[in-house]
């Protein structure tokens, strides 16, 4: 885990080298500078995401979004499809203090 003022940043590694990176901020702004990727608009229930799919092998594809009440913006990104970015986002949940 990573943490500065602004930011924390989870990354995870699997068995076979795999990695995982999950980012939160609460500045309220999405921030995303990425090229050739394809970029899609998808829902997580009743919030929209942003996805953006790598074209490139060594590179992992991106899901964004902001929760509407906190104002606290995410990012997680793996290697792996659209569905896959959906289903970790849609695992995310708030942990209790």
């Amino acid at each position: 885990m990573t943490e500065t003022s602004q930011h924390k940043i989870y990354s995870y590694v699997d068995s076979e080298g795999h990695g995982l990176s999950f980012v939160y901020w609460d500045d309220g702004k999405l921030h995303m500078g990425v090229q050739n990727y394809e970029r899609k608009t998808v829902m997580l229930g009743d919030i929209e995401a942003e996805v953006f799919l790598s074209p490139y092998a060594d590179e992992s594809s991106t899901i964004v979004w902001k929760d509407p009440v906190e104002g606290v913006c995410f990012k997680i990104s793996a290697f792996g499809d659209e569905e896959l970015l959906i289903k970790l986002a849609l695992g995310v949940a708030e942990k209790e203090k």
